[in-house]
Formats: structure tokens, C-alpha cells, sequence
């Protein structure tokens, strides 16, 4: 499913901290109740799939 604005939002604010930004097709998705995940994200040292848990933490970085 896909992520809320809000949640989509903070998600965005979190992963910019290290350079990234979603990719615009693939968006933010909820995965469950505390894991979102943003693939092909844009990343200043490639694309990535990243991770974060219910506090917009970041939890698993993979080369995409």
C-alpha cells in the first residue's frame, strides 16, 4: 500500500539526511503498521532500496 502524505512526508525528511530522495513511480509504500519502504531510491551514490521503521528510522540500506 501506499504511504499517507504524511507519512510519505517524513519519510522523504528522513532518507534526504543521507542524500536521497523516492523515486517519483515508485513512491513511499507501507509495508505494514511499522515498516515503510522506498524503492529505487535516488541516492547521491546510486539507487537504493531503503527501509525505516515506525519512527522514520532507517533500518536496511540495499544496493538496488
Amino acid at each position: 500500500d501506499r504511504a499517507s502524505a504524511g507519512e510519505a512526508a517524513k519519510v522523504t525528511e528522513a532518507i534526504a539526511k543521507i542524500g536521497c530522495k523516492p523515486n517519483v513511480e515508485a513512491g513511499v509504500e507501507k509495508e505494514r503498521d511499522d515498516l515503510y519502504e522506498v524503492d529505487d531510491a535516488q541516492c547521491e551514490i546510486g539507487q537504493y532500496d531503503i527501509k525505516l521503521n515506525a519512527d522514520f528510522v532507517i533500518t536496511s540500506i540495499t544496493l538496488d
